[in-house]
Order: C-alpha cells, then sequence, then structure tokens
C-alpha cells in the first residue's frame, strides 16, 4: 500500500497506539565541536490502526519471524488492519567533524516536532472523542456487554441484549484476548502489556534498560541483548608501549560507563587472573609488575550499573629483560672478542650487530646463548685499526629484547714480510710490507749482540730505511712496528749481520811440482776460520779451511806445471768476507812408469803415463851396453814410441823426459831385451773322439826343447815336453766332440819364443739308452743319455710300419722331446742322433706303441623333462665299442654299450629337473681311451591347473599346482589393458596369488614358469576378467559402495559423474550401511580449526587424520544435482557415542556466504543442528552472524553461526571453557569439549546393507596380494 492511499482515510479513521521513543538524548553540545566521537540512537514504533469500516483495506504481508522462529507480531495483531512502521536510527559522526553537527542539529528537532505531532494526533484521537457522548460509557451496557469504539454501541454477552450504555467504560480492544477486563482496566496475561494487552511483554521487561515495544526491547545506550541485560562491550583496545615489567594499553572511550574492569594473566596461567578497576574518565592503564618476555592476555570489560561487559581481548608481550653489562675481553687486528652477563630470563639466542663506528654498513649474526652465567662470541674478519659499534639483542621466538651498545677497537696490525738486504760491512737496509691501518709513523729498533740499542722513526708512507754505524761481523736484532698516538701495533722483527772483513798482502812461495805454500795478513773481525780455495784454468780446484789464528797454509796434491788462481776468505757461522785472490804455478812433473813392452827379435815398444804439465814435446833416447845408442822425439799427446832398428838378443837401456820451452823434467828409465823366433807350419791330422796328432817345422835359434799345450774352451788342458830334435807329437786323453786349441813354442833357459797354435776338434760320440714313455693317443715322449760331446742339436725320427714318418730338431741342452701328431694305436720306430756343424754321430733306435683316443666335442642336445640325446665325434683308432655312463648327484645312475660305428645315443627314463654327468669313452679288449664328460639338465615340468577363481571388479585368485622337479619358485606375469606388464617372482612354497586394485570390467592374460637358477619350466597361461563397474564415475560413496568397495578409506568420485571433475574424498563404508562422505572429523587435537575464510572454502587437513573437506567441495556435492543428501553428525567420548542425522542438507553458493540448509532431526544426541538452519557461515576474519561480536572469534572456529551456536564442532580441541570447546549443546551442553566428532553426507534413504551383503574374503596362508 503506497503511502499516499494510506493518509486518504475519512475522518473517522483513528490513529492509536503511537509510541515514539528516544533512547539518547536529543541535543548536542551547543558550543564548539567535541573531540569525542557523538553517538546518536533513535528507535521509533508507529502502529496506526485502520478500522474495518475503512475505505482502505491492508494486504496481509507474509509474517516476520522470531529468531526461534515465532512470529514479530502479538496474537490478533495480524487480524486486524493494522499498519506499523519500525525504524531504528544510529547516527556516528566522524571524529572532530565540525561540519556534520549542525546537520544532526536539525535531524534531531524534525524528530521532536514529530513526537509533538503525533502525540497530539494520539490525544484528538481518543474513543471518548470519536464517539459522541461516549464520556459516561461506563454506566452503559450494564455489566453484560461489551462497548465497540468502531460502531460506538455495545456487544451484548450471550443471553442478554438491551440499548443501555455498559455500567462502566470497556476495556480497549476486549483487552485483544490477552488478559481480563475488571472495571474498564484490562488485567494482562503474564507475557502480555499495555493498555489492551495487544503487546507482547518484552524478555525480562528489558532489565530496566530499555523500554519494550511489541515484544522488542530497544535499549539504552550501552546496554545490548535481546533483554537489554547486557553491556556494550569496550572496542578499539589495544598495545601503547611495553617494556620489561609493565604494559601500557589503551582503549576507546565510552561516556557511558561505570568504570572499567581490566584483568590480565600470563598466557597459559589462567589462574594468575588479577583485576583493576580503572575510572571512566581513565581510557589507558599501565599494568606495572609484570615477567619480562612474557605473552599476558589482556582483557577489558565495561561495566554499567554493576553489570559487566563481554571482555576484548589483547594478547601483548613484556620485554625481554635488558642485558647486564657487555664488554669487549680480546681485541686482535682483525677481531674482537665480545662478551655479555646472560639476563635472568629465558633468552633464544641473541642477535649480535656490529660495523664500522663512521660508516654505515652493519653486520648481523645469530649467537646461541651459552648455559654459562655468559655469553660471547669472536668477530672475525675485521679491519686494523678501526674502531666498531657493537649492539647484543636478546631474542626469544621473533620477540626483541632491549639492546646493550658497546665500541672496541681492533689492533693495529703489524708490519709484516721484514726483511734485510743489501747488507755491507758497516750498513744495512731494513725493508717491510705496509700496515693496512691509518698509522702516524713506523718505528725502527736495531740491538747489536752486546746490547747496544738505537731507535729511529721512519715516515708512515714509507716502508724501508738504511741503518749506518754498524759493526763488521756484528749480528744485530732489528724491530719494525707502527704507532697511531700512544696505540702500537706488536713488533715484527728479524736479524741484520754486517759482513767481515777481507784478508790483505795475500803471497805465494815454496812452489814444488803438487805444493805451494799461501800467506796473508790475518782480518780484523772475529771469525771461525779461513777457507782457501785454489782453482785451474781447466777447472781443477780444492778447498782447505785454516784455523783463525793462522795467516799461511800449505797447499797439496796440486798438478805440476798449472797455473793455479788461490782465493782467501775468512768464515764466522755461514757468513763470509771478501775473497783475496793471488797466482800460484807449479813445476813440470817427470813421466812415470816407464815400460818396455811388444818386443820382437828387433823391435821394443817403450810406454809412459802422460805428466800431468802443460808441455812441448817428449824426447827419447836408447843406449846398449857396446854403445849403441839412439834419440827419438814425440809428441807431447802421445805417451809410448816403437824402437826399431834393434839387434834380436840385445838388452838396451831407455830414458825419457818431458820439455817446455826451455824447461825440462826429471828423467825416467828402463831396459828393453829383444825376443828369440818361433816356431812355423804347425798342423794337426789323425784325429779321433780321444786322440790328435800335431806336427811343425823346427826353430833356427838354439834352444833347449819344445813345448806342446792344449786347452778346450771348457778349461780342459795339458802340456807335454818335446826334445829339441823332434817336430811333432800324439795328444791324448782328449775328449770326444770337443774342439782343442794347440800351442807349440821354444824355451831356452827362462826365455821363450812366441808361440804358435792351431785347432784339433775331436769326433762327436752317439746318444745312448733311448726309451719312450708317457705315451697317449697322439703323442710319445722319448728320452735318451746326452752324449758329451758339445753339439748344436739332436734329431728325432719317427717311422711307422706303413711309412708315416717325421723328423724333429731338438736343443743340445734337451734329453728328451715329445712327439706330435701321432696316430693312436700305431707302432713306431724312433732313431736318435747327435750334430754339430755338418758333423753327426751315429744313431740309436726305440719304438713307441701309442694309445686308443678318446671321444671328442661330447655334447647333450635333444633335452626333454625325462630324456637327453647324447653325441660324440667318433675315435681315429680301431675300437670294439663304446660305453655311455650317466650318473645324478643324488645317486640315480645307468650305463649303455654303443656300437663302435655309432657316435650318438638317447637316454631315457630321467626324472625332471635334474642335472646328469655323462662319461663317454671307447673300448678295445682290455683297453680303454679317456673318459669324456658333460652335463645334461633335465628340463623343470610346468605347474599343472593354472585356474581363476574369486574373481571381483578389483581383483580374484589364481590357483596352480605344483611340478614334480624340485624348484626355486615362480614367476608370475600378468598384462593390464594399456600395454603395461607385471612380473611377480613367487617362493617355491606359493600355490596361490590374489590381484587387488584392478581395474573393474577388464580381462588381464595370465602366465606362470616355475624357476631353478637362470632355468625356466615351460610357460602355462588363463585369463582374469574382473566384473564390470555398475558406476564407472561414481558421483559419491554410496557409488563406490555399490562397485563392491566395501572398505572405509580414500577413494575418487567424480563430481555429478562427471569424469573431468575428480575429487578424493574419505568414504566411511561402515557406519549405518556406509556409504558416506565424511567432510569433517576432530579426534586428536593436533589441527588447530581456528582457520580464515579462504582456508575454510578450500579446506584443509588429511582425509585420513583430521581435517575439514571445504565449503566450494560442499556446495558443488549439495547442489545442481537431483540427488537429495542427508547429514549425519556422529559424537564419541571415551564410554559413550551419540549421533543426529537431519534428512536433508545443502550449502549454499560463495555469493549467499555458503548458507546452510538442514531437514528434519532424528538421533540420540539432540537437535542442535536446526538453531543453525538458514545462515551464513563466519570466520573470524568474515563476520556473517547476527551477534554483536564475531562468533568465529570469540568461539575459536568457523561455523554456520547464528547469535552464536548450539553446536560447534570445529571450536577449540579440549577446550572446556563455555561454548568455546567442541560443543554439541543438546548432548554434553557448552562446557564439554567432545573428543570425537565427525560429520558425513550420503544420499537420503540410501542403506547399503543391501550392496553385496557386505562379505569380506580372507586369503589362505599361501596367498600373495598386490
Amino acid at each position: 500500500m503506497g503511502l499516499q492511499e494510506m493518509f486518504c482515510f475519512p475522518l473517522g479513521l483513528l490513529f492509536g497506539s503511537v509510541l515514539l521513543v528516544a533512547s539518547a538524548p536529543a541535543t548536542l553540545e551547543s558550543s564548539g565541536c567535541s573531540e569525542k566521537e557523538q553517538q546518536v540512537t533513535v528507535s521509533h514504533t508507529y502502529k496506526i490502526d485502520v478500522p474495518k469500516s475503512a475505505l482502505v483495506q491492508v494486504g496481509a504481508d507474509p509474517q516476520p519471524l522470531r529468531d526461534d522462529g515465532g512470529s514479530l507480531l502479538a496474537p490478533g495483531e495480524a487480524e486486524e488492519q493494522n499498519i506499523i512502521f519500525r525504524h531504528n536510527i544510529r547516527l556516528q559522526t566522524p571524529q572532530k567533524d565540525c561540519e556534520l553537527a549542525g546537520s544532526i542539529q536539525d535531524l534531531l528537532a524534525r524528530v521532536k516536532k514529530l513526537e509533538e505531532e503525533m502525540a497530539e494526533v494520539k490525544e484528538r484521537c481518543s474513543a471518548q472523542l470519536c464517539c459522541p457522548g461516549a464520556a459516561g460509557l461506563s454506566r452503559h451496557c450494564s455489566g453484560h456487554g461489551t462497548f465497540s469504539p468502531d460502531t460506538c454501541s455495545c456487544h451484548w454477552e450471550l443471553g442478554w441484549e438491551g440499548a443501555d450504555y455498559c455500567a462502566y467504560p470497556a476495556c480497549a480492544e476486549n483487552c485483544s484476548g490477552h488478559g481480563v477486563c475488571v472495571r474498564g482496566v484490562c488485567q494482562c496475561h503474564e507475557d502480555f502489556t499495555s493498555e489492551d494487552c495487544s503487546e507482547r511483554r518484552c524478555p525480562g521487561d528489558c532489565s530496566g534498560h530499555g523500554f519494550c515495544d511489541t515484544g522488542e526491547c530497544y535499549c539504552e545506550e550501552g546496554f545490548t541483548g535481546l533483554d537489554c541485560a547486557q553491556v556494550v562491550s569496550p572496542q578499539g583496545l589495544q598495545l601503547l608501549r611495553s617494556t620489561e615489567d609493565s604494559l601500557l594499553v589503551s582503549w576507546e572511550p565510552f561516556s557511558q560507563v561505570d568504570h572499567y574492569l581490566l584483568s590480565y594473566y600470563p598466557l597459559g596461567k589462567e589462574l594468575s587472573i588479577k583485576q583493576i578497576q580503572v575510572p571512566k574518565e581513565q581510557h589507558s592503564y599501565e599494568i606495572l609488575g609484570l615477567l619480562p618476555g612474557t605473552k599476558y592476555i589482556v582483557t577489558l570489560r565495561n561495566v554499567m550499573k554493576e553489570i559487566s561487559s563481554s571482555p576484548q581481548h589483547l594478547l601483548a608481550t613484556t620485554d625481554l629483560a635488558v642485558l647486564g653489562t657487555a664488554w669487549v675481553t680480546d681485541e686482535t687486528e682483525n677481531s674482537l672478542d665480545v662478551e655479555w652477563e646472560n639476563p635472568p630470563t629465558r633468552v633464544d639466542y641473541y642477535k649480535l650487530q656490529y660495523g664500522p663506528l663512521t660508516g654505515q654498513e652493519v653486520a648481523e649474526v645469530s649467537v646461541p646463548k651459552s648455559s654459562n652465567p655468559k655469553s660471547r662470541y669472536d668477530i672475525t674478519g675485521l679491519q686494523p685499526g678501526t674502531e666498531y659499534k657493537i649492539a647484543v639483542v636478546p631474542m626469544r621466538g621473533d620477540l626483541e629484547g632491549k639492546p646493550i651498545l658497546l665500541n672496541g677497537r681492533t689492533e693495529i696490525d703489524s708490519p709484516t714480510n721484514v726483511v734485510t738486504d743489501r747488507v755491507t760491512e758497516d750498513t744495512a737496509m731494513v725493508s717491510w710490507n705496509p700496515v693496512q691501518a691509518v698509522i702516524d709513523k713506523y718505528v725502527v729498533r736495531y740491538i747489536s749482540t752486546d746490547g747496544e740499542t738505537k731507535d729511529t722513526a721512519v715516515h708512515r708512507e714509507q716502508s724501508s730505511t738504511v741503518l749506518t754505524g754498524l759493526k763488521p761481523g756484528e749480528v744485530y736484532k732489528v724491530y719494525v712496528w707502527a704507532e697511531r698516538g700512544n696505540q702500537e701495533s706488536k713488533k715484527a722483527d728479524t736479524k741484520a749481520l754486517t759482513e767481515i772483513d777481507s784478508p790483505q798482502n795475500l803471497v805465494t812461495n815454496g812452489v814444488t811440482e803438487n805444493t805451494v805454500t799461501v800467506s796473508w795478513d790475518p782480518v780484523q773481525a772475529v771469525i771461525d776460520r779461513y777457507l782457501v780455495r785454489y782453482t785451474s784454468a781447466d777447472g781443477d780446484s780444492g778447498e782447505v779451511p785454516v784455523g783463525k789464528e793462522q795467516s799461511s797454509t800449505v797447499l797439496t796434491g796440486l798438478r805440476p806445471g798449472v797455473e793455479y788462481t788461490v782465493h782467501v776468505w775468512a768464515q764466522k757461522g755461514d757468513q763470509e768476507s771478501r775473497e783475496a785472490d793471488t797466482k800460484a804455478p807449479t813445476d813440470i812433473d817427470s813421466p812415470q812408469n816407464l815400460v818396455t813392452d811388444q818386443v820382437t827379435e828387433n823391435t821394443a815398444t817403450v810406454s809412459w803415463d802422460l805428466v800431468q804439465a802443460v808441455i812441448d814435446r817428449y824426447l827419447v833416447r836408447y843406449t846398449s851396453a857396446d854403445g849403441d845408442s839412439g834419440e827419438v822425439q814425440v809428441g807431447k799427446e802421445e805417451s809410448s814410441t816403437v824402437l826399431t832398428g834393434l839387434r834380436p838378443g840385445v838388452e838396451y837401456t831407455v830414458h825419457v823426459w818431458a820439455q817446455k820451452g826451455d824447461r825440462e823434467s826429471r828423467k825416467a828409465d828402463t831396459t828393453a831385451p829383444t825376443d828369440i823366433d818361433s816356431p812355423q807350419n804347425l798342423v794337426t791330422d789323425q784325429v779321433t773322439e780321444n786322440t790328435a796328432t800335431v806336427s811343425w817345422d823346427p826353430v833356427q835359434a838354439v834352444i833347449d826343447r819344445y813345448l806342446v799345450r792344449y786347452t778346450s774352451a771348457d778349461g780342459d788342458s795339458g802340456e807335454v815336453q818335446v826334445g829339441k830334435e823332434e817336430s811333432s807329437t800324439v795328444l791324448t786323453g782328449l775328449r770326444p766332440g770337443v774342439e782343442y786349441t794347440v800351442h807349440v813354442w821354444a824355451q831356452k833357459g827362462d826365455r821363450e819364443s812366441r808361440k804358435a797354435d792351431t785347432t784339433a776338434p775331436t769326433e762327436i760320440d752317439s746318444p745312448q739308452n733311448l726309451v719312450t714313455d708317457r705315451v697317449t693317443e697322439n703323442t710319445a715322449t722319448v728320452s735318451w743319455d746326452p752324449v758329451q760331446a758339445v753339439i748344436d742339436k739332436y734329431l728325432v725320427c719317427y717311422t711307422s710300419a706303413d711309412g708315416d714318418s717325421g723328423e724333429v730338431l731338438v736343443g743340445k741342452e734337451q734329453s728328451s722331446t715329445v712327439l706330435m701328431g701321432l696316430r693312436p694305436g700305431v707302432e713306431y720306430t724312433v732313431h736318435v742322433w747327435a750334430q754339430k756343424g755338418d758333423r753327426e754321430s751315429r744313431k740309436a733306435d726305440t719304438t713307441a706303441l701309442t694309445d686308443i683316443d678318446s671321444p671328442k666335442n661330447l655334447v647333450t642336445d635333444q633335452v626333454t623333462e625325462n630324456m637327453a640325446t647324447v653325441s660324440w665325434d667318433p675315435v681315429q683308432a680301431v675300437i670294439d665299442r663304446y660305453l655311455v655312463r650317466y650318473t645324478s648327484a643324488d645317486g640315480d645312475s645307468g650305463e649303455v654299450p654303443v656300437g663302435k660305428e655309432q657316435s650318438s645315443t638317447v637316454l631315457t627314463g630321467l626324472r625332471p629337473g635334474v642335472e646328469y654327468t655323462v662319461h663317454v669313452w671307447a673300448q678295445k679288449g682290455d683297453r680303454e681311451s679317456r673318459k669324456a664328460d658333460t652335463t645334461a639338465p633335465t628340463d623343470i615340468d610346468p605347474p599343472q591347473n593354472l585356474y581363476p577363481s574369486a574373481v571381483t571388479q578389483s581383483g580374484g585368485v589364481l590357483t596352480w599346482t605344483p611340478p614334480s622337479a624340485q624348484i626355486d619358485g615362480y614367476i608370475l606375469t600378468y598384462q593390464f589393458p594399456d600395454g603395461t606388464v607385471k612380473e611377480v617372482q613367487l617362493g617355491r612354497g606359493d600355490q596361490r596369488f590374489e590381484l587387488q586394485g584392478l581395474e573393474q570390467g577388464v580381462t588381464l592374460p595370465v602366465s606362470l614358469v616355475a624357476f631353478k637358477g637362470d632355468r625356466r619350466s615351460r610357460s602355462v597361461s588363463t585369463t582374469l576378467s574382473t566384473v564390470g563397474a555398475r558406476f564407472p564415475h561414481p558421483s559419491d560413496c554410496s557409488q563406490v559402495q555399490q562397485n563392491s568397495n566395501v572398505a572405509s578409506g580414500l577413494y575418487t568420485i567424480y563430481l555429478h559423474g562427471d569424469a573431468s571433475r575428480p575429487l578424493q574424498v574419505y568414504c566411511d563404508m561402515d557406519t549405518d550401511g556406509g556409504g558416506w562422505i565424511v567432510f569433517q572429523r576432530r579426534n586428536t587435537g593436533q589441527l588447530d580449526f581456528f582457520k580464515r575464510w579462504r582456508t575454510y572454502v578450500e579446506g584443509f587437513g588429511d582425509p585420513m587424520r583430521e581435517f575439514w573437506l571445504g565449503l566450494d567441495k560442499l556446495h558443488n556435492l549439495t547442489t545442481g544435482t537431483p540427488t537429495r543428501y542427508e547429514v549425519r553428525v556422529d559424537l564419541q567420548t571415551a564410554s559413550e557415542s551419540a549421533y543426529a542425522i537431519y534428512d536433508s542438507f545443502q550449502v549454499a553458493s560463495s555469493k549467499e556466504r555458503y548458507r546452510l540448509t538442514v531437514g528434519k532431526y532424528r538421533g540420540t544426541a539432540g537437535d542442535a543442528l536446526s538453531y543453525h538452519n538458514g545462515w551464513k557461515f563466519t570466520t573470524f576474519d568474515r563476520d556473517n552472524d547476527i551477534a554483536l561480536s564475531n562468533c568465529a572469534l570469540t568461539h575459536h572456529g568457523g561455523w554456520w553461526y547464528k547469535n552464536c551456536h548450539l553446536a560447534n564442532p570445529n571450536g577449540r580441541y579440549g577446550e572446556t571453557k563455555h561454548s568455546e570447546g567442541v560443543n554439541w549443546e543438546p548432548w554434553k551442553g557448552h562446557e564439554f569439549s567432545i573428543p570425537f566428532v565427525e560429520l558425513k553426507i550420503r544420499p537420503h534413504g540410501y542403506s547399503g546393507e543391501r550392496v553385496l551383503g557386505r562379505k569380506k574374503r580372507t586369503l589362505g596362508e599361501n596367498s600373495r596380494t598386490f
């Protein structure tokens, strides 16, 4: 009905029951703008009763509902034609906003005027004014009827009638059916009020802190709640400042408050709570006497009329305790060792920050807290001579304590690589690497061994200096350090040793062929010794130490005729003076070891050792006793000469000397006697194995005898004297095959002629004791005694009766050989003889009979489970037959004769899977060949009766019977539809195998073989086909269960059966027939459910443990499908359990803030969820409830909160504080946290008890599961 229609009433229109209440003062401060926020709340209710006789009809609107589902209108109110206006105006002006103050003044003035006009209308529209003559209405209707203002007449009671007015005024609206009219005044029933009992009484009559309008309380400012019994909670509680032992907190001021109640306690220690009453004028408070580094829960309540509001909480932490003193305990060039006292409170670790005092860069390290009273850290890698600022900050978790600040300066670094060089007898240069630090200067100090000290300052830019005025041969200690102000670096040191002075006036005298005397003036320095070195031009040298007290020495072992350079210097330790030098030429030496040799009848060779001196020539002079003489010049490089033209048998005296310029060496001398002549044309003939005849031409000289000597190469020798008149002799007792060297010479007295020589080779002897042994099929060993003669080789020749022959060369050192390539079973004649060059001994002979040969290339093939074919190459020898024997490891054996013409046989009656050893040999008479052998492993027989059974939608069982062979195990192979092949190795005792987790409606080829080692039996095969799935893409757990999945666990479902929208869920297949999608579980408290909106939308946790599936998933599951889902809540304690089921469950979209819709309740836990029906989801960061505060924040969870809850399954686990734990109020109330809660949905009316009988199979002990 439009506004214009509402006021087009006839004049008889009545306005009644007009109520106007302002719950806050309707005026503002007139002077200036208040710095406090201005809050004005105006609540109005207008009720206009339209008589039924009016021309305007009021259409019926849907009745507004209370929170409990009842009507907001009083009984009878909907039956009347009433127009009701309600509005609540809450004005909040911004702080210090002067422009809006005037607007609010105008608005309040208009509201006041409206109130006055409505009061005037109410007064004019009373029943006495509307009905003429109604002033005395109390006299009419005689107490037997009810006066109606609408018709200005009496409505008589049953059985009465008449036109008189009632005796008393009638009660308004006949007390609206909610009271009794007594003498014109309504006595209202308990739940109703007002003069006509038309208004429902408010809860607690608004507790005296508001006014009631049609059953609804309009609270005074500062009070809230359905019954105005609650005080408005404080706002803006915050931490302004924290110290080690105090927290300064503040809050928004509230002018209506009587005082504030501030309480605080350490986190987790609720029993230590303390309370403080804070005056209303004060809106901050500093809490003192707290523990350092401790988290406190601070709670603030507004108190009005001795009523406390709901609390506002603040978590605040005091600062960590200030550390004690910190100091630097050790300073080096590039490090500072910092130490500090540990505070009395808990500290996890320290941050240590440091950087140059003048720079911006700061480094930071974490330092563990020491278990000792003090902690320390060595800061390394610093710059020398630099001052650093250091801060030590205690840490506990992410909380920083107040730092301790201190400074530290590193030491100046020391000069490095200090060295001395260019040292002389009285100076030395000192140099070093400059320091890194900024300094004023360097200081160089040098100290002699006798304690004399001198310091020298060096400019900071220099890194070397020259020390002067030093003493020769002195060791000085040199120190170098850097200085800046009164700070010094560590001293670097080195040594400087000055040089020793050199010997003077060096001379040589007393020179011989190999000695020289050297003398000099002694040095002034204190020394250990002198060293004298002499060197020739050609590199001959030597060195002689001389005592420090001496000034001369004799050099010996010099070479004659050589000019030596002589150097002399002084030495102390490893220090030496400069060298003084002179020259020393030695005399020429005399030739030595003069001898005459190679003397013949008319010549003699004279030789000597070369002199050492450099000369021009040698002179050789020879002289006989009878005066025959001569002189020969010989070159300086030669050391011999041949004297010719001498007379035989004469003794000469020979002199030899060296000459250089006009200088000559001393003369050396010797003698040279000439020889007699030698025998000629020496020959040997008539040679046998042990004799030879030797002959020669006689000599011309007069002699006493001839001597004949014969010698073999290996030292066998003899000597024979022959008369001077003879010219031949016979040598006897010689060895065969030996070549002798024969010498013959003449002798007279003790003088002998030169020897004449020839050779005499004896004949070779024949091999002895020839035998043959170690005869095989095609070889024979021939051996003999070796001959005595020295030979080149032996020859061995063998010949058979049918002409087969061969010849073998054998080394001279050997006395046997192996004849190869013989024919089996043949007798050979063997000859052996020795040979040297083209000379041969006589032949020795014997016979050799070869063995029968063995079968070759023995193989087994065509092997089956109980037979094997054995074949071989036939032997070469003539035989009677073959024999074949086979044997197994466990003693199973047999022997088979085979004809001589055959080369194979078949072994039968063998056992499967057994390895046999097979021997084959040839036989002739009582002679047998060697045995040939091989192995014959029979095949493994395959498993039997491979058969599938117990086939389901996801698997089946394969069974078989074992083979008779001994095996190691089985290999089972099966192939998936996508071509993937799976191979499983089973034990020897397995006779069945279970396949699980297969796809539904697939066929798998299966094959099975037995194996032993690397050997396999023949393959047996079959196929296994699983049962087809009823629901290829199940949309929920009920369809998963109908696909024969009977175990609870994780499964993949598909939203609305769409294969492109998979979703993994936990399916409960056990509770009440199963088929439930579990979307929430609480059972350990390990997972925190106090999460943000986004997290509740997406879901969190592990579906196998504690989790929340997610609002988006619940919306997608329960909407957009014709399936109607029911929800079940399972609750358990240690000894009790209960459940609640609602026959419908739906979660709206994110646009509707995931509004909850549930149906009719049944169960044992009590109905807690209907209270939340139709409400949006709330988290601590998304407030969608109707309570003044955020229910998720105050009740530690996320839920479909209303004005908060009767169910709080996502509350704080284990919390027993009122309504903050895991609650189901109808079952355990608000102060019991339920340890196990599980929420789940499934299609309405589904029962899995009918699905496959829910039978589960138990496999035998030998089964294997995949």
